[in-house]
């Protein structure tokens, strides 16, 4: 017997009051009903009704049966409406901005996403720095970037990914330097006040990155060192590889790199922590199949990024 069904018999039965009068409503026969009721009991292992005299009274156990059916009810019209919107909207466009010093460690699971799910959608990519990609989500030219949270933005809708941290690199010419850490995550504890003055290589002010850093040491009342800028996160690395200045990356995007000549530092503290997020326009309505994307990339990404690791 189908859910359906179950809720039909329910129901009659509550408001006809008593198995004759439901039997009438169901154009059925009272033997017959009484079949489909004990079966209903039967399937779940308890009573649905208390029978009286000449009147029956659902139970509790009867009540919470009939509020599931209610609720799979409302499920099961939902999960139809939103594979009817799929079908209709099965060809379309879905614009992506990813920020492009981090666009090789993204990109390829989100071609994962769109192949697996999506074959008939058309997507365009488009790596930029996040100042230009915000920019061009407010004028409409994207619908989705992937990418470091925003602060102070109130125009977007954000959804969390995954939680990385940043981790602190230093070349060999730094006295944070350890050879039996060569190339390697160092297993003593790191202290904040280490990176006061510390000659750092880092991104432009335009990056989410940088201006998280930047927060960093205007809370810990630290003097910010700055060597170079440069808007790629691997030139900073090769950088300090050949000996210049210390840079902060987070694990994201490092599973290819090389760290010779090198230690890594892990930054533990809650505010070293950066959140990888999937944002949209607040006021800006989304087709189905691009709220279809979205869950995908949650859950995914989430996934993936368990697997991202330092080659040391």
């Amino acid at each position: 017997m189908s859910s359906i069904r179950d809720k039909e018999l329910i129901q009659t039965i509550m408001e006809a009051g008593n198995m004759t009068a439901a039997a009438d409503k169901l154009f059925v026969t009272q033997p017959y009903l009484s079949k489909l009721l004990k079966e209903s009991e039967d399937k779940i292992g308890t009573a649905l009704f208390k029978r009286n005299y000449r009147s029956m009274s659902i139970t509790y156990a009867g009540q919470v049966y009939l509020n599931y059916l209610n609720q799979i009810e409302e499920i099961e019209k939902k999960m139809l409406a939103d594979l009817s919107l799929v079908a209709q909207e099965k060809h379309g466009l879905i614009r992506i901005g990813v920020n492009h010093t981090l666009a090789s460690a993204l990109l390829p699971t989100v071609y994962q996403i769109f192949n697996q799910y999506f074959p008939h959608i058309k997507f365009e990519f488009y790596e930029f720095s996040t100042t230009r990609l915000n920019q061009m989500l407010k004028n409409q030219t994207l619908d989705i970037v992937i990418g470091l949270s925003v602060q102070d933005e109130n125009d977007f809708v954000q959804k969390v990914l995954y939680t990385d941290q940043l981790y602190l690199v230093v070349s060999k010419n730094s006295p944070l330097y350890d050879p039996q850490y060569d190339n390697q995550l160092v297993e003593e504890r790191f202290l904040t006040r280490q990176l006061n003055n510390l000659p750092l290589i880092l991104l432009p002010e335009k990056f989410s990155l940088r201006r998280q850093i930047n927060e960093i040491y205007y809370k810990e009342d630290m003097t910010l060192n700055l060597m170079y800028e440069t808007s790629n996160l691997y030139t900073a690395i090769g950088l300090v590889r050949k000996g210049y200045g210390n840079t902060l990356v987070p694990i994201t995007g490092m599973n290819t790199v090389s760290f010779n000549n090198c230690n890594i530092f892990s930054l533990e503290d809650d505010y070293f922590k950066v959140q990888f997020v999937l944002y949209y326009l607040r006021d800006k309505p989304i087709p189905s199949y691009t709220e279809q994307f979205i869950e995908h990339s949650k859950e995914i990404f989430r996934q993936k990024s368990q697997e991202f690791h330092f080659r040391v």
